[in-house]
């Protein structure tokens, strides 16, 4: 330790307790023989004064915890604001690395984006979780299997050829034949999509690349253009005094009422529908009618889920 008559070594040493633990998560025992050997002294740490300094760090106001036997610091002492652009700059970064398929850069990269979160002061952090929660090395999912697949499909919408695919859904094992007009492969959530129009509905869909079963290129050349993915929706002035629009959207006009309209033109409309559902009667689709209809089936659907437990409550009163 530094000889300074000013400055007390109990304090130095938790300063450098700080030190360790922004590099990595330690144990106690670690924490003793890494201190010990920088001052050639193992007889003055004790588990004890371990723990001591640990509760110095928390009473400061860092977020210490402990997981897996060993200390982690889940927020460094420094406060980084980063804005939805600066974001969404990270998510290009990420997105090339990917599609690069670089595996060492990938992992580094990583490590950076779950360096950068625990400095995230509160209000990046929650822009961050809410949209961009796919950065993060504790919620991903490594899609480094998938690049076989993301190049296979990348080719696939270069050739400008209409498809025939099988998928299956994963959760009824029912395999479904679509006819679509490829236009991009997009990951989210470090996972691979097939993003396309749908010639029956004609809606833009998200197809996940791993659950595509079998897929044929039909001569037919695909459009040049496709139908508009955009969704109206109302908000009331309650609701609209809290809510943050998402990455996908734009406010079109504030209401006399307080209410708020918004565009919407995220891809998965399946998410999308079943995000709005949780507003409950804060919201109100606009247009396209299809959608209207979508809401209206979904809510029937959630309410046919609860019938039996309707009736028999109003049988026993």
């Amino acid at each position: 330790m530094i000889n300074n008559p000013k400055i007390s070594n109990t304090c130095l040493r938790v300063f450098e307790v700080i030190k360790l633990l922004i590099q990595k998560p330690y144990s106690i025992e670690e924490l003793i023989t890494h201190l010990s050997e920088k001052e050639n002294n193992r007889n003055i740490y004790t588990q004890e004064t371990i723990i001591k300094y640990i509760t110095t760090l928390r009473a400061m106001g860092l977020n210490v915890v402990k997981e897996k036997r060993k200390f982690v610091l889940k927020k460094y002492p420094v406060d980084l604001n980063l804005n939805e652009k600066e974001l969404k700059i990270l998510e290009k970064i990420e997105n090339y690395i990917i599609n690069e398929k670089q595996q060492s850069c990938c992992i580094e990269f990583k490590n950076l984006i779950n360096t950068l979160e625990k400095c995230f002061d509160k209000e990046t952090l929650e822009l961050f979780n809410t949209n961009f929660s796919f950065l993060s090395a504790e919620k991903n999912v490594n899609n480094m299997n998938d690049i076989p697949l993301i190049s296979k499909f990348e080719k696939i919408c270069s050739d400008k050829q209409k498809l025939k695919i099988d998928y299956i859904d994963i959760n009824t094992k029912v395999v479904n034949t679509f006819y679509l007009e490829p236009k991009c492969v997009k990951i989210i959530n470090r996972q691979g999509f097939l993003q396309a129009y749908d010639s029956e509905t004609n809606e833009l869909k998200l197809f996940l690349l791993r659950n595509i079963r079998k897929v044929v290129q039909c001569p037919q050349r695909t459009r040049l253009m496709w139908c508009s993915n955009e969704v109206i929706y109302r908000l009331d002035a309650e609701f609209a005094k809290i809510y943050k629009l998402k990455t996908e959207e734009k406010l079109l006009s504030k209401e006399s009422d307080g209410s708020i309209i918004v565009q919407n033109c995220e891809d998965d409309k399946e998410t999308f529908l079943k995000r709005l559902l949780k507003y409950t009667t804060h919201c109100e689709i606009i247009r396209p009618e299809k959608y209207r209809k979508k809401m209206l089936a979904l809510i029937e659907k959630t309410i046919n889920i609860y019938k039996e437990d309707y009736h028999e409550v109003t049988n026993n009163i």
